[in-house]
């Protein structure tokens, strides 16, 4: 019965210790993905279809694309819209975090 208690306390702790390695793991990979973000001075960005871009700090906070993100668009402006007007279709791309 100890030996069985043991064994399974023993268990605990390693999945505990893999549980503990995989969360700092993580952290250390956001940490670095953060770092490199910010020396390059971008902003990343997703598409619709799931495309990451990079936007350079400071090109605006509303960005939109093309479907296929070929073209890209940004303004600071809150009611910026480049649907507006254009035959065009933007949709507004989600910064990544």
């Amino acid at each position: 019965r100890i030996s069985e208690q043991l064994r399974q306390n023993a268990a605990e702790i390693s999945d505990i210790q893999m549980s503990m390695y995989e969360s700092t793991s993580a952290m250390q990979d956001r940490v670095t993905q953060l770092h490199s973000e910010a020396i390059r001075g971008v902003n990343p960005y997703v598409s619709s279809d799931g495309t990451v871009v990079d936007i350079p700090i400071g090109s605006g906070t509303q960005v939109w694309s093309t479907s296929d993100a070929s073209t890209i668009l940004s303004s600071d402006s809150y009611f910026f819209n480049p649907n507006i007007g254009s035959t065009i279709e933007y949709q507004q791309m989600q910064l990544l975090r």
